[in-house]
């Protein structure tokens, strides 16, 4: 009975090692990807604001979709980097494409 819960702890023990690193050992979340990670935050909260400027300001609407954009690229390279959703990434990539592009011909006047 004592050898079988000591196998279970073990098959727990390597369970949680590989939901905390990839096939080569190394964890995800590395210095390099935490900083998209933060940024994502960081633009996440400018987009909030951007928002409730906009809603008493309208003049506000170009930054809103310039912040709001870049917030859509970099959670596309996180679910493809950090999170590992590569399939969904597309669609933040193209969305936060789009509203960049849209932006930028709406404030040349196209």
């Amino acid at each position: 009975m004592a050898n079988k819960k000591k196998e279970d702890t073990k098959k727990i023990n390597k369970s949680t090692k590989t939901v905390e690193k990839n096939n080569n050992g190394i964890s995800q979340i590395n210095r390099f990807n935490i900083l998209f990670v933060d940024l994502q935050v960081i633009f996440t909260i400018l987009t909030v604001i951007m928002l409730i400027w906009y809603i008493f300001d309208d003049s506000a609407w170009h930054f809103l979709q310039i912040i709001f954009g870049i917030t859509m690229l970099i959670i596309g390279y996180n679910n493809k980097i950090v999170y590992n959703r590569p399939k969904f990434a597309w669609v933040y990539y193209i969305t936060g494409a789009i509203l960049i592009i849209c932006d930028i011909l709406m404030i040349i006047g196209v």
